[in-house]
């Protein structure tokens, strides 16, 4: 998680941080939390680590959408002459050991692509 930090982070300063909308300031919390020794020994209570995971799972969805509109915004900054929203959407899959995504499973409409990276 903290690699996806990391290039969440990078995205989120090149684009431009803003004073709105997602960020990486939860997973950052989540993962500052998260090197507490006892979560990094596994010797928290049950309730505790199911909270560390919760609050890894929240940062995680925000910085998702950061990622997301990030990308958006870099393929089409060119195309753009104005500030608007991207109309490019990224999914992301985050259970990479699965060979099946949400994303990818949709019938695609005409004229709509779908593209993968790793």
């Amino acid at each position: 998680m903290s690699g996806y930090y990391l290039a969440a982070r990078q995205l989120e300063f090149f684009r431009g941080r803003r004073n709105s909308g997602p960020n990486t300031d939860s997973l950052a919390d989540a993962l500052a939390i998260a090197q507490h020794h006892d979560a990094v020994t596994g010797t928290e209570k049950q309730h505790v680590a199911n909270d560390y995971s919760k609050q890894l799972s929240i940062g995680y969805k925000e910085a998702e959408d950061l990622v997301s509109s990030s990308l958006a915004w870099l393929i089409e900054s060119p195309l753009l002459t104005t500030c608007q929203n991207p109309v490019t959407k990224f999914q992301q899959c985050p259970l990479l050991n699965i060979n099946c995504c949400p994303a990818s499973e949709v019938d695609l409409v005409q004229g709509k692509n779908l593209f993968t990276t790793l």
